[in-house]
């Protein structure tokens, strides 16, 4: 807790006080601004990559030729797609 000196009656307050405790001259009160908050929109790549990604896993797990062909292209294709939507 930072104190300053009050501007009237010289004397030291705390820096976050509204109003001088001593003599009671309002004191104007910095407030730093909130930052900015970020609203992240890749939620869907996120989702369509992870269902790709299961898509890809149901696929191979059929252990057909056409299965595993299709789960080699679904896990990394899934893969890229959630990370596209993940640092969206």
């Amino acid at each position: 807790m930072a104190l300053i000196e009050c501007p009237d009656c010289h004397k030291r307050i705390s820096a976050s006080a509204a109003a001088c405790i001593h003599c009671g001259r309002p004191l104007a009160v910095s407030r730093t601004a909130k930052p900015a908050q970020t609203t992240r929109t890749g939620g869907k790549w996120e989702a369509a990559g992870f269902l790709m990604m299961l898509g890809g896993f149901a696929a191979a797990a059929t252990q057909s030729t056409t299965g595993i062909a299709l789960g080699m292209i679904g896990l990394p294709g899934g893969f890229i797609v959630f990370l596209i939507g993940r640092f969206k």
